[in-house]
């Protein structure tokens, strides 16, 4: 309610008089208002504001032509009726339609009352009111339907038509991007042809000219080809004219019926080239995903490493197949490796019992029975020169021991570092994969949140355990790498000790048997024999690792050739194929629920302009037979690869259908798609054109501030100027970059659910892993060496004790000192 200015008495005048004063100036304010009001419009509604928003934009204090032409001058009109101007009628008074925006309004009236001329002209809540205020024209709208219903109703401009482009070039063909908004593509089953030759007499063009591609869900998504007349090759420059034209014209007009039978319902028709090219783009490379070819056998392992066969020791069979570390014959084989050093060892053992069974038996009967039982262990005649000969050989033994000692000291440090290197290679890959995991679990809890990128089940709580066994798998792979580092350092700090002692021992065998002691080379035999044992022990259990860790390498390398055929494939616990393609297509099917949600949004209030740019379709939605069984653009795509082996596979039965029956996958779209018009990446909705659409926010919000009230103000205002109200743009912004955080998750989640981190951390392992298979291969070599050095050793040993002992009986040339 206008607040009036207060009356008083004028000294000399009587009531009554006052009374008839009054009368006449209410009956004359009266005639003056019916006639103000049979020339106006009776209130104040979308009609008086239409011409306000030039005064919303910017932020100049000083109004501009537009906004003072949009408060005085222009007379908008309703199908021809006149209707007020909204400072001159006193819309600024009403207080209700005021609260709408207070910040806008009080901006509008601070331009209105600088509009040259016209300060007299401006009303507010103020003395300055009209006598009989307008009506708030906005309450008659109670939904938002009721606003934009009142907009269209008015005589609005229409929009601009499209650049006019030069003469078109001849083409071979020219491919067409058509969508039935209204028309579900399972009925095209039956009337693919039908259709076809209607599309192709709205073209201009004969019956079988225009062929369907290829036909995706979204509404019907069809993409046609269209051919030169039967004995012909090209389409003239005249019929590619005329093509343009009439995808123009259904641009701009579609309503249904409009070009095709009302049953197809409106129509969207592009070519893929747009922006006012003459030659449309050329078609994109189309093919079929080739069917996988029958499964091969698993190639078998070469021969090993050592050259050695791959014999099962306890079946005497020949292992023929690959690395399957749970087959017995091949764990038998691998045990056939060792074989020979584990034999040597206890051949030895058995031995040295034997020569001490014999040497005490010997001794105790020459003692007890007769004497010639002490002659077990003597040696038979020689000279001084035989024993120097003796000892050198034995010389010589060291030295093969000793280069058999460097060897293992040279190779010990390589192995470590390639072990090392192989065990970070694997826990670096699990890092990333848990950070990866943990990246996407936040971003579709996040995104889960959004209404419209919202689906079944409970996102949350599934992330939640998908973070958390994350987190524990990496914690134990990391605790399980220290220890292993601890241990590669521990073990390699044993063997190094271990090569040391065997060396100092295989010497100071030899210098007690090069100076003679006798009863000191005997107690280092015991030493020398403990070695000897261990040695061989040592040297076969090398064997077995040696091969194991080559045949893993060629395991690996076999699976980054072909994971189909090799035998890790059963020992990865990768997800099973049909939960990695539902899982895949729920995160595609939640992006494009997205980007069709916030198209809808601005085709509700800005799609009544025919050249409006909508957001891009990421994803094509396409039965899986159809994208696995016809030719389509999308062959080429990984996804696409992995979806049809695994349907080829007969892997994905039982996939969850749509609602109509059938399954569907969800190939990447080329944009723009489906028509030239869907050319806006999703990630740039809020950015400023050309590359956004941020130039169709709307400045008023579509609530009013208890987010209840629908502010019919700001919505008829909004559905003038073919905008967004803010709340809705803003919120569309937020649900377009969620829905593009998912599309950027989109290959990694793909990457895990088809175990494609296995690939990366065999690629980052195999190098190490060959690392090590060669150090490996050249430690069995050193050990080998001292094995046999040691064995010789010990055989010299004996001989030289048993001429060192009986060397005055036997010795032909002369004593020798000796203790």
């Amino acid at each position: 309610t206008a607040v009036r200015p207060r009356r008083t008495c004028v000294s000399g005048e009587t009531q009554s008089d006052m009374r008839a004063a009054r009368t006449v100036l209410t009956l004359g304010l009266l005639v003056a208002t019916a006639a103000y009001v049979n020339a106006q419009a009776t209130d104040c509604g979308i009609e008086a504001a239409v011409k306000l928003m030039p005064c919303a934009s910017g932020n100049s204090t000083e109004p501009t032509e537009a906004c003072c032409a949009g408060l005085f001058v222009d007379v908008p009109t309703v199908k021809d009726v006149e209707v007020a101007r909204w400072a001159e009628a006193g819309c600024f008074c009403l207080k209700e339609v005021y609260d709408y925006d207070p910040i806008y309004f009080e901006r509008v009236f601070q331009l209105a009352a600088k509009c040259p001329g016209k300060a007299a002209l401006v009303n507010k809540v103020k003395n300055n009111c009209p006598l009989l205020l307008p009506a708030n024209g906005f309450t008659k709208y109670k939904t938002m339907q009721d606003a934009k219903d009142a907009v269209e109703a008015m005589a609005i401009k229409p929009p601009p038509a499209p650049p006019a482009v030069r003469a078109s070039d001849p083409a071979p063909s020219v491919l067409l991007n058509i969508r039935l908004p209204d028309y579900s593509p399972k009925l095209l089953k039956d009337n693919r042809v039908e259709l076809a030759n209607e599309i192709a007499a709205f073209l201009g063009l004969s019956p079988g000219q225009v062929k369907f591609k290829m036909v995706a869900k979204g509404s019907a998504i069809i993409t046609a080809e269209v051919s030169p007349v039967e004995g012909t090759s090209t389409l003239t420059s005249a019929e590619m004219d005329v093509i343009k034209n009439k995808l123009q014209d259904a641009q701009a007009n579609t309503a249904a019926g409009a070009f095709l039978s009302p049953k197809y319902g409106s129509m969207e028709a592009t070519s893929p080239a747009s922006g006012g090219t003459a030659t449309p783009a050329p078609p994109r490379p189309t093919g079929q995903v080739p069917k996988p070819a029958p499964p091969g056998l698993a190639p078998s392992l070469p021969d090993t490493v050592l050259g050695l066969p791959r014999v099962n020791p306890l079946n005497g069979n020949e292992y023929t197949g690959g690395f399957e570390v749970t087959n017995e014959e091949y764990i038998g084989s691998l045990l056939g490796q060792g074989l020979p050093g584990i034999a040597m060892a206890i051949i030895l053992l058995v031995v040295m019992v034997l020569m001490g069974l014999v040497y005490v038996v010997s001794s105790v009967c020459g003692a007890t029975l007769c004497k010639c039982c002490n002659g077990a262990y003597k040696p038979r005649s020689f000279s001084k020169r035989d024993l120097l000969i003796n000892k050198f050989v034995m010389f010589g033994f060291c030295v093969l021991t000793a280069i058999g000692c460097f060897i293992v000291f040279a190779e010990t440090g390589p192995l470590l570092d390639s072990t090392k290197d192989l065990t970070s290679g694997l826990t670096g890959t699990v890092a990333d994969l848990t950070a990866s995991v943990l990246n996407i679990a936040d971003t579709l809890s996040v995104a889960a949140k959004d209404p419209t990128l919202k689906t079944g089940g409970n996102v949350t709580k599934s992330t939640e355990n998908m973070k958390d066994a994350a987190v524990k798998v990496n914690d134990v792979v990391q605790k399980a790498q220290k220890d292993i580092d601890d241990a590669i350092d521990m073990g390699g700090g044993y063997s190094l000790i271990g090569a040391g002692v065997m060396f100092g021992v295989s010497f100071m065998v030899f210098g007690a048997g090069l100076i003679g002691w006798y009863r000191l080379l005997i107690l280092l035999m015991v030493i020398l024999s403990i070695f000897l044992i261990l040695g061989w022990i040592v040297w076969g259990v090398l064997s077995i690792t040696t091969v194991l860790i080559d045949d893993l390498c060629v395991a690996m390398k076999g699976y980054l050739a072909d994971s189909s055929s090799s035998e890790l494939k059963d020992l990865i616990p990768c997800l099973e194929v049909k939960v990695a393609v539902e899982v895949m297509n729920r995160a595609r099917e939640m992006v494009a629920s997205g980007i069709a949600a916030v198209n809808d949004e601005i085709k509700d209030y800005a799609g009544s302009n025919p050249y409006l740019r909508y957001l891009c379709t990421n994803y094509v939605k396409i039965e899986i037979k159809d994208l696995c069984n016809t030719t389509t653009p999308f062959y080429d795509q990984d996804y696409t690869r992995f979806v049809c082996k695994a349907y080829h596979d007969k892997k994905l039965e039982g996939l969850e259908a749509d609602p109509d029956g059938s399954v569907y996958a969800y190939p990447s779209a080329y944009c723009p798609y489906p028509t030239a018009y869907y050319s806006v990446a999703i990630g740039n909705f809020s950015k400023p054109a050309p590359t956004g659409l941020r130039n169709l926010r709307c400045p008023f919000s579509s609530k009013m501030p208890d987010n209840e009230t629908i502010n019919t103000f700001g919505v008829a205002q909004c559905y003038v100027v073919k905008q967004i109200p803010s709340d809705i743009f803003d919120s569309s912004a937020g649900s377009g970059a969620l829905a593009q955080s998912i599309i950027d998750i989109v290959p990694d989640i793909e990457s895990i659910l088809q175990c494609k981190f296995v690939d990366d951390a065999f690629t980052i392992m195999s190098g190490p892993c060959g690392d090590m298979s060669d150090s490996l291969a050249n430690l069995w070599a050193g050990f080998l060496l001292v094995a046999l050095g040691y064995f010789c050793i010990w055989v010299s040993a004996i001989v030289v004790i048993s001429r060192l002992r009986f060397y005055d009986e036997y010795c032909k040339d002369g004593p020798v000192s000796k203790m």
